[in-house]
């Protein structure tokens, strides 16, 4: 999991946010709770860009399809 944060880190997905083997050793703090932060919204992001919530604005999300 490191190196994939770290692989994102570096192609600057999370921003200026600190990536350390020690945060996602002691799973708290302020520093873990950005990282976590950061990490959502970059997943949030990619699921905007790529239409994931086309559906749900539509308002078809759910509607059974013929």
């Amino acid at each position: 999991m490191f190196k994939w944060l770290t692989d994102l880190k570096r192609t600057g997905q999370l921003g200026n946010i600190l990536v350390r083997k020690t945060l996602l050793d002691d799973c708290s703090g302020e520093r873990y709770e950005e990282l976590l932060l950061a990490l959502s919204t970059t997943v949030l992001r990619d699921r905007i860009e790529n239409g994931f919530f086309k559906d749900v604005v539509q308002g078809t999300y759910g509607a059974c399809r013929d």
